[in-house]
């Protein structure tokens, strides 16, 4: 499954951020009636808006997947939905 949106649903832009502040960003994430139920790694990543280019990871990046940051493992039960 894949889910695209602004962070914070647009409320809090990235240039707002600042170093080493935590934002809460929750989702429910709608998967397809025919999705397999088991584990899955959880991941996200940003990309530019503009170009549609990942926006690079830093060097010191932990658990990361090329430009993806792992998150955790998930459980996926058979008529369920994930959120985050």
């Amino acid at each position: 499954a894949n889910w695209d949106n602004p962070p914070c649903s647009t409320t809090c832009p990235t240039d707002t951020w600042l170093p080493h502040e935590v934002l809460r960003d929750p989702y429910r994430i709608p998967l397809p009636a025919d999705w397999e139920p088991g584990l899955y790694t959880l991941m996200t990543g940003m990309y530019d808006s503009a170009t549609g280019a990942d926006v690079a990871l830093p060097p010191t990046a932990p658990q990361s997947e090329g430009q993806r940051l792992i998150l955790g493992q998930i459980q996926v039960l058979p008529g369920s939905s994930v959120e985050h």
